[in-house]
């Protein structure tokens, strides 16, 4: 038989995937590239929401691998992102002119002034009457400060956006006190832990975290509701709960001794 058997599904992928994006990927970023490609092209659609859940029970990644490797993705260009709508819309570049290194120095586009993240607030002048903020290049700000609010919008309902000058001068403040890891760390416990299940409003709202190192003293020492640390999961697989081949280490999120967590497969 020389032909494909029709019988068979599948999902068609641009060539240049393939040829010139994959050796440029990690094995998390391909998954997720790979999981917005069925999503989209297997559907004969240009664009999908597809939730970060969603996500990680199509890859069996952990959450915080599944948010980063998006982050990335978008970063190299390879992926678009709308986050008007919820769940966020993704869709495959088309254009085979891909920055599959990274950002540039020297950034070659501009955002608008109600997108997340764009410029770092003035203090020096005062806000001219005239003339609004309406485009300014991301070069303004701290690479710190850009991740650390892109890592923010990716996990919670409440955007950081460039209009919000107090709240960028807190995320400064805050790395100042807390190094960028720790900062992440916290996001992500909050993100998961219990303590928040009935506090959406305080769970997702910027302004309740970054000006407060009491809080995010607090978070970091939080446990995300499905991560378990080494003793914990010990502790189930010898009281019988669960067998250790239920549990997958997530190397990319440390306990307070720097051993990596574990979570119960899906």
């Amino acid at each position: 038989m020389n032909g494909l058997d029709e019988r068979i599904p599948f999902t068609k992928v641009p060539n240049r995937i393939l040829d010139e994006v994959i050796s440029k990927l990690s094995g998390s970023e391909f998954k997720i590239l790979m999981t917005i490609c069925r999503s989209t092209f297997g559907f004969h659609k240009k664009r999908d929401k597809i939730s970060i859940s969603q996500m990680v029970d199509a890859t069996g990644l952990a959450k915080s691998t599944v948010i980063d490797a998006l982050h990335k993705l978008t970063q190299k260009k390879i992926i678009k992102k709308n986050e008007e709508v919820i769940p966020h819309e993704y869709l495959v570049v088309e254009s085979n002119q891909q920055n599959l290194d990274g950002p540039k120095k020297q950034p070659d586009s501009v955002r608008k002034s109600n997108q997340p993240l764009v410029r770092k607030p003035d203090t020096q002048k005062k806000p001219s009457k005239e003339k609004k903020d309406t485009t300014i290049s991301s070069s303004e700000f701290s690479e710190k400060l850009i991740r650390i609010a892109e890592y923010w919008n990716n996990l919670f309902y409440f955007k950081i956006l460039n209009h919000h000058s107090d709240l960028l001068d807190d995320i400064e403040k805050s790395l100042h006190e807390f190094s960028e890891k720790e900062l992440k760390k916290a996001m992500t416990n909050r993100s998961g832990a219990k303590f928040y299940e009935n506090r959406y409003a305080l769970k997702h709202n910027p302004k309740c975290f970054f000006p407060y190192p009491d809080t995010i003293r607090a978070d970091l020492h939080r446990t995300p509701a499905d991560l378990f640390e080494y003793e914990q999961m010990i502790d189930r697989v010898t009281g019988g709960q669960n067998e250790q081949s239920d549990f997958e280490m997530v190397s990319d999120i440390k306990d307070d001794q720097g051993r990596a967590m574990w979570k119960l497969k899906s």
